[in-house]
C-alpha cells in the first residue's frame, strides 16, 4: 500500500524500509538455519539491517514532529521538570 500510494516520500521512505525488516529478518533467519557454516556473516548482515531500520525509525520520529529545527526548538521551549517522576 505504501508504494502505491507513494504522495508523502519524505515519511513513506522510512515506513517501508521498517516494513522490509520483517521479510529481510526472517529470510536472514532461514538462511543461517540452512546454512550454519556460513550463520556468523549472514547474522551480521541481519544486525546490520536491523540498526539501519532503528536508524530509519529514529528519522521517522523526527520527520513526523516537524523536522531536526521545529524538534530542537521544541525540545528547548519545554520544562526541565515535566513529567518528572515522584522518585526522581
Amino acid at each position: 500500500m505504501h508504494l502505491r500510494n507513494y504522495y508523502q516520500p519524505n515519511v513513506q521512505c522510512y515506513v517501508v524500509r521498517i516494513l522490509w525488516m520483517v521479510p529481510i529478518y526472517s529470510i536472514e533467519s532461514w538462511l543461517c538455519l540452512r546454512f550454519h557454516t556460513l550463520a556468523i556473516y549472514i547474522e551480521t548482515l541481519r544486525d546490520c539491517y536491523e540498526s539501519y531500520v532503528l536508524y530509519s525509525f529514529f528519522q521517522f520520529l523526527i520527520e513526523v514532529l516537524g523536522g531536526e529545527e521545529a524538534l530542537v526548538l521544541m525540545l528547548k521551549d519545554k520544562s526541565p521538570t515535566r513529567g518528572a517522576h515522584i522518585w526522581g
